[in-house]
């Protein structure tokens, strides 16, 4: 993959996702993002959902700098997250943390199933500040860092029927992610 950061050559808009968000605001690597719902899991999704379309490989990262889910419980919220569509009931895999302050990997294998859980109940926000999701050889793969520079490989998965995927930020409440960077692999 290309280490340019493709971020501001696509058209990121807040989800037809059920769940409310105020648009992302971007300065430099930084985004701010203000979402309203319930939450990721269960059989349909209701959460503020700021998203891209892509085909084909990528690698979204970045560091979450701040979420009110420290301060109000949420539930599992605060992350990054693909989707085959935009319906509650979708595929979907999230990556990301919940009020316990651990990341959790949550997918729906099939739309209208129900979401399970991958255990990775060993990894904190305490102890690991960057994530990384990444889509490449059939596979999506859920990474983390303690410093940003080596990612080590907590969940790995296949990929969602659909060839273009919804990419992007999810939350319940206000969060900040700094070092926000879209990879792609170079064009032949």
């Amino acid at each position: 993959m290309t280490e340019n950061n493709m971020l501001w050559e696509y058209k990121w808009k807040k989800s037809a996702l059920a769940g409310g968000c105020n648009p992302v605001v971007w300065q430099n690597d930084i985004a701010l993002h203000d979402g309203e719902g319930r939450g990721v899991g269960g059989f349909a999704d209701e959460i503020g959902y700021y998203e891209t379309e892509i085909a084909g490989d990528f690698a979204l990262s970045c560091r979450l700098l701040e979420s009110e889910r420290a301060y109000y419980g949420v539930a599992i919220s605060t992350g990054i997250m693909i989707r085959a569509g935009v319906d509650g009931d979708d595929e979907t895999l999230y990556f990301g943390l919940a009020s316990d302050g651990n990341y959790h990997v949550v997918v729906r294998d099939k739309k209208g199933g129900e979401a399970r859980e991958a255990d990775v109940s060993a990894y904190s926000q305490e102890s690991y500040r960057h994530m990384r999701l990444t889509r490449e050889g059939g596979a999506i793969s859920c990474l983390l860092s303690a410093d940003g520079a080596g990612y080590e490989t907590v969940c790995r998965l296949s990929e969602p029927s659909a060839r273009t995927l919804h990419v992007g930020f999810t939350s319940a409440f206000k969060s900040v992610y700094g070092g926000v960077s879209l990879t792609l692999p170079e064009e032949i």
